[in-house]
């Protein structure tokens, strides 16, 4: 026990309020180790796949950042990266072992963010990896459907050649 001015006080180990601070700083401590997916869906990797920042996938992946990591919504960094463009970035997924055919909880894919976005470059590198064509979202709607809505005329016509109903 330690006293102060004639008041008795409690030991810091015994005070609840420091306790709770050394269970803070443990858990801020076991956070900090974990790659940045891991607490939240896709996180960091999929913030820098949709920004195109490709030094940060590198070293996030290098880091041991899961690739397949998903968001609450089940997106990936290569759809992010589908969808917003980025070639080099879905490049660098691709080669990390990305799965080309993860779904949304929606069931969208890579393939069809691709057709959204209207990148044939894309399209074209998915397909080849062996994204399914004629995948369909939760309500029907394919890759074709999307590169058709969207006024993509040469993103349906790669899809078509390649198989596409």
């Amino acid at each position: 026990m330690v006293f102060m001015r004639g008041r008795r006080a409690m030991v810091w180990r015994r005070n609840p309020a420091f306790r709770a601070l050394g269970i803070v700083a443990v858990a801020i401590a076991v956070l900090a180790s974990q790659p940045a997916a891991s607490r939240q869906g896709n996180g960091d990797l999929g913030y820098a796949a949709y920004y195109g920042e490709l030094s940060r996938v590198k070293q996030l992946l290098a880091a041991g950042v899961p690739v397949n990591a998903q968001d609450k919504n089940g997106i990936t960094a290569l759809m992010a990266a589908s969808l917003e463009g980025h070639r080099d970035i879905v490049a660098a997924l691709l080669a990390n072992g990305a799965q080309v055919n993860a779904r949304t909880v929606d069931g969208e894919t890579a393939l069809i963010y691709a057709s959204i976005r209207g990148d044939e470059k894309i399209v074209e590198t998915l397909l080849a990896r062996g994204a399914e064509v004629n995948a369909r979202t939760r309500d029907g709607k394919s890759a074709l459907t999307f590169a058709t809505r969207m006024k993509h005329p040469r993103v349906r016509d790669v899809l078509i050649a390649a198989g596409a109903k």
